[in-house]
């Protein structure tokens, strides 16, 4: 085949030349196409992890690229400044006007429902004062326990009560002398508390401790500051001590209340009291008060601490504009500007005691109402109750307005009317404390967790943090790395406008999709910088070895129509160009040079002997062609044993190795050869006359070998002592595998992601989930939802909120939240108090159809609940995880954060579950890296053994051949430990590629050694030729492709770094084994074999070994 092809090029070189230039062109149209991404989905293995994380994605349709914006302060105290917070609001408003945009999260996105449920404005529109009043009750945690209204104690007064208007001596009466006042909230109730000097005077029975009074109470005004203007409201809650029955009813009728009054008596209901709490309320723009007896109000007097408490149900204090209630909304409210106060109600006739006497509500609206149809009667009324400060017009609107409501009651009194009262005692003498007493929905401690976590860790200690966070959640259409490339120029273009403009903050951006970005950019820099490196050494090498132009120019036309073949090749079967194919450069061209050396040699050789150049090329071909056969079989069978991993990428990486080496092959062998014929095919050839030299290569490999025979026992005793160290430090070598391993450590992405690392240590969006797949509407997948969070408080791994709570979400922490929000959903879902979950699984999909659809929680629980057809099959657990900043091997913190999960599962019920997520993806990449590579290896070192022991048809030949590069093998992975690299996706792939590379020196060697052995019988000869000649070559071709992989030590990326590095080690080891290991014992075997069998290779005597003294122009070319 060798001869026809020699035959065909010397006849049809052209038509040779045009094929190949046919097939180049071909090629070359398919590049434009070629892709530039790596995504971390590119070396995810196909199992059912990555399937699950898949799943995740079709159901929830979450995003999976987001950018991440670090806001520092320039100009500004504080990112939380005011200016700094309107600033980043038009951030945020400006980012979400962008298509490319689907939401941001900041702290302003946290802040701004506070603005409008205490302001019913927008961030933008409150006013500064507004603004820092916000974002303190956002970020400050709310007092717990019994508040003190007064700073300080009311003094006693000596005198609380005067016995009538005729005598001016006074009482002093220390339970109606108020001290201090109290608030106490809980989840359900409010207390107000009265601290009175004593209530001694109350001990035995509940009544006045004034003589000729009935009705007196205890009041503690306040208002809320939180209401709009235009809707002030005032508010006054008293603790009343009253009769417990009317002695008469006005417009009940004369029978109607002698009925009542026989029947109070025979009850003994006419002298005794009652304790009652009443609420006073100012409506918007009114100046008279009405009292509201609290239906849930319960008072008690204390004499042990002097206390008379109210303590009523929040929910009914909402009712009258009191931190209103929504159902499971609740509004803020701060109650402030307090005064406190004791009063006793008189008949405004003669100042006798009353309350005895009531008036039907109805009966009193009529009245008043015929009253004010005639004019003169009107009049007189208007003007007797403008003297207690009462507008008739404002008295008959507000009854219009009550008629109807609960606020109405049944009856009415004189005590109705507060100016109708007497004060004893007012707390403060003067004016109001302007202690505020807040009360805060549960919304706002959530939201302040939640916000904590994108301000700086400063914050903690100074108050005032340097820098806050802004995650931008990208609208991808699809995956493409051009899209997303492009998604992320769009916005940064955009942040950099926004940030030039801002003068209290600076912005910088980072995120997945930026160091995407600059994984691929800095892979095209490799390229620029590794391709005309290579180029270079190779011009070097060429010139060094033929110093000829010409000789020079065909191989590197060679190398570039191998990779235009090879990347058009990648592009037309639609793999992309990632991290790891950067190395297919330097491989392909450093194992090519080899080809083209060698043939160039021969052909060059076959010259100076005299021969045509059709002579030369056919025996070149023939002779060297059939060598250079052996070396790419061997080199594509190793690289192809690749197949076995089961990363996509490595199985690609091996894929493109086995092809481009093909394609070196095949162009080296036609277009090469075709172009140097026609060359030189119309030169008139002249034979060139060796020149004595004093110093030649051959000679001095020659002495080398003589060296070695001499000192053959410590060559194999260093040998064997290098291995033994080598090998202890490769059972120490670690794997490891990141994305940032592949962008250099200055890199500004990788820098500012350890920054925010370490500015907002609970920021962590690294997500893991358990997916749970069946019918989850059941009490027993919500059980184990719960026993789920309940393990995971002890995970080591899994992130933690401000508060030290687990960062974790699920279908049981969004019901828990809603309940603690709301809790009548605890009655209308049937809700087990204990364990908060609905107790049956008919209550389960109710509640799961409320909430699904429900406004407040709808976008919520559509990220961790899928519905179709009205069946919930499919729910998450996402869980946020922090393995912290470092960028060392991670291994054995992806092993506990999945033994951990592992360890968290529960009964799920009838539904089936998977952990899974970008770092157990990732744990799962580092072992199946790491076995596959080894059935890469023991497939490639097998394949290799048997191919070599069919082409010598000795199996003990074919393993001595092995021995190079096994003994390389080991040397390189022990170097690469004391060096302190760590096995990752690129280097892991050196065990075979020191196969497929160091066979070919062994191949030499072997195949030389065999040859003289054969041809002379001489042991001893054969190794010195075998060094001298064939050592020669080899030393050549191991500098070429030393080199050539050493230009990667220039590569932008540490772990391109590392390949070249440990590669250039590799082929050194390689060619030192080959050279002063291999011949040695092959000369042992030799002996062993001529001793045996009474010949080495075949039998019969030496046939002579024709050449090797007269062949003077192999010396004159080395």
């Amino acid at each position: 085949m060798l001869d026809q092809l020699g035959r065909l090029i010397e006849k049809r070189p052209w038509f040779v030349v045009l094929v190949i230039v046919l097939i180049t062109i071909g090629f070359s149209l398919f590049i434009p196409s070629l892709t530039f991404k790596t995504n971390f989905e590119d070396f995810a293995p196909d199992n059912e992890q990555v399937k699950a994380n898949d799943r995740i994605t079709e159901y929830f349709g979450m995003s999976k690229q987001t950018m991440i914006l670090f806001i520092q302060k320039e100009q500004a105290e504080s990112t939380i400044s005011v200016q700094a917070l309107r600033d980043q609001y038009d951030l945020q408003k400006e980012l979400t006007k962008m298509p490319e945009v689907n939401a941001t999260i900041s702290i302003v996105t946290f802040l701004d429902p506070i603005c409008q449920m205490e302001f019913n404005k927008t961030v933008e529109n409150c006013s500064d004062e507004q603004l820092g009043t916000a974002i303190s009750d956002l970020l400050n945690e709310q007092p717990s326990g019994e508040m003190t209204i007064f700073k300080t104690d009311d003094p006693n007064e000596p005198i609380d009560y005067y016995r009538s208007s005729l005598r001016s001596s006074g009482k002093a009466v220390d339970s109606a002398d108020i001290k201090n006042c109290y608030i106490l909230k809980s989840n359900k109730t409010l207390t107000f508390s009265f601290e009175v000097y004593s209530l001694s005077d109350l001990t035995s029975t509940v009544k006045p401790p004034f003589s000729k009074v009935n009705i007196m109470e205890w009041y503690l005004g306040f208002e809320n500051s939180l209401l709009p203007p235009g809707f002030e409201m005032g508010y006054q809650i008293a603790a009343r001590i009253e009769p417990s029955v009317p002695r008469w009813e006005i417009g009940a009728g004369l029978l109607g209340n002698l009925r009542h009054l026989l029947q109070n008596s025979r009850n003994h209901d006419l002298t005794s009291y009652k304790k009652t709490a009443y609420l006073w309320i100012r409506p918007p723009g009114q100046e008279m008060s009405f009292p509201v007896q609290l239906r849930t109000g319960n008072v008690t007097f204390d004499t042990s601490t002097n206390r008379i408490s109210i303590s009523v149900s929040r929910s009914e204090l909402s009712s009258f504009g009191i931190a209103l209630q929504f159902g499971s909304f609740e509004l803020p409210a701060k109650l402030t500007n307090f005064s406190a106060g004791v009063r006793y109600y008189k008949s405004p006739v003669l100042h006798r005691s009353g309350g005895r006497i009531v008036m039907n509500t109805s009966y009193l609206f009529q009245r008043i109402q015929r009253l004010q149809s005639r004019p003169l009667l009107g009049t007189v009324l208007g003007g007797i109750l403008q003297k207690y400060d009462i507008n008739l017009d404002d008295f008959s609107g507000l009854s219009q307005n009550m008629q109807g409501t609960d606020l109405l009651p049944p009856t009415f009194s004189l005590a109705t009317i507060q100016t109708l009262w007497t004060q004893t005692d007012i707390a403060p003498d003067s004016g109001v404390s302007p202690t505020i007493f807040p009360l805060i929905p549960q919304l706002f401690n959530d939201l302040r967790v939640n916000a904590l976590s994108f301000i700086s860790s400063d914050y903690a200690t100074s108050k005032n943090p340097h820098a806050s966070m802004c995650i931008v959640q990208l609208n991808l259409k699809s995956s493409d790395a051009e899209e997303l490339a492009k998604v992320n120029n769009n916005i940064i273009g955009k942040i950099n406008e926004l940030d030039n403009h801002y003068t209290s903050i600076s912005i910088q951006a980072t995120g997945e999709g930026i160091v995407t970005t600059q994984i691929n950019d800095v892979a095209m820099d490799a390229m620029y910088i590794i391709g005309p490196l290579i180029f270079i050494i190779i011009l070097c090498i060429l010139f060094i070895a033929f110093r000829k132009p010409s000789y020079v120019l065909l191989p590197i036309i060679v190398f570039a129509f191998s990779c235009i073949w090879l990347f058009g090749t990648m592009a037309l079967l639609g793999i992309s160009f990632n991290i790891i194919a950067v190395a297919l450069l330097p491989l392909n061209i450093g194992l090519g040079v080899e080809y083209s050396v060698n043939l160039l040699f021969n052909y060059r050789i076959e010259i100076n002997k005299g021969r045509t150049p059709a002579e030369a090329i056919r025996l070149s071909i023939k002779e060297v062609g059939i060598a250079i056969f052996l070396a790419w079989f061997t080199t594509f069978v190793a690289f192809l044993s690749f197949l076995s991993a089961t990363l996509p990428p490595v199985r690609d990486f091996g894929i493109f190795l086995a092809l481009g080496i093909t394609y070196t092959f095949i162009i080296t062998m036609t277009l090469l050869v075709a172009l140097r014929y026609i060359i030189d095919r119309r030169k008139k050839i002249a034979t060139i006359k060796p020149k004595a030299q004093t110093f030649s290569m051959t000679s001095t490999m020659g002495r080398l070998a003589q060296v070695l025979l001499r000192h053959e026992k410590k060559v194999f005793l260093v040998t064997i002592l290098i291995c033994l160290v080598m090998g202890t430090a490769v059972t120490q070598l670690k794997s490891g595998f990141s994305m940032n391993q592949f962008i250099p450590q200055d890199n500004p992405a990788l820098k500012l992601f350890s920054q925010i690392g370490e500015d907002f240590p609970f920021s962590s969006q690294d997500q893991e989930y358990i997916l749970i797949e069946g019918n989850t509407a059941t009490v027993q997948t919500l059980q184990g939802l719960r026993d789920t969070h309940e393990k995971m408080n002890d995970d080591q791994y899994v992130a933690r909120r401000p508060d030290g709570s687990t960062k974790t979400e699920s279908m049981y922490t969004i019901i828990e939240q809603a309940v603690a929000n709301n809790q009548s959903l605890v009655s209308l879902f049937n809700i087990d108090e204990l364990s908060g979950q609905p107790k049956t699984d008919a209550d389960v999909q109710q509640c799961y159809d409320y909430l699904y659809s429900s406004v407040e929680y709808g976008m919520q629980v559509s990220g961790v609940l899928h519905r179709d057809d009205g069946e919930y099959t499919a729910t998450i657990v996402r869980i946020y995880v922090d393995l912290g900043s470092s960028s060392d091997d991670m291994t054995k913190q992806f092993e506990q954060l999945n033994k951990d999960l592992n360890d968290d599962l529960a009964d799920y019920g009838e539904t089936k579950s998977t952990i899974t997520g970008n770092l157990l993806i990732t744990l799962s990449i580092l072992k199946n890296m790491t076995e596959s590579q080894i059935l890469s290896t023991v497939l490639c070192f097998i394949l290799a053994a048997i191919m070599l022991s069919l082409i010598y048809r000795n199996p003990v030949l074919g393993l001595i051949a092995m021995i190079p590069v096994t003994i390389s093998i080991i040397w390189v992975l022990g170097s690469m430990y004391f060096i302190g690299y760590t096995l990752n996706i690129l280097t892991i792939t050196v065990t075979s590629i020191t196969i497929g590379v160091g066979i070919d020196y062994a191949c030499y060697i072997t195949e030389r050694f065999r040859l003289v052995a054969d041809q002379t019988g001489d042991v001893t000869k054969a190794v010195t030729e075998t060094i001298s000649r064939t050592g020669s070559a080899v030393l050549i071709a191991a500098l070429s492709s030393m080199f050539g992989f050493g230009v990667l030590a220039f590569a932008p990326i540490p772990p391109q770094q590392q390949f070249g590095i440990i590669t250039a080690i590799t082929l050194t080891y390689a060619f030192i084994t080959s050279i002063f290991i291999l011949p040695l014992v092959l000369a042992q075997w030799a002996n062993w074999r001529k001793k045996r069998k009474g010949y080495i290779i075949h039998p019969g005597p030496p046939k002579g070994l024709e050449g090797v003294a007269a062949d003077t122009e192999f010396t004159s070319e080395q």
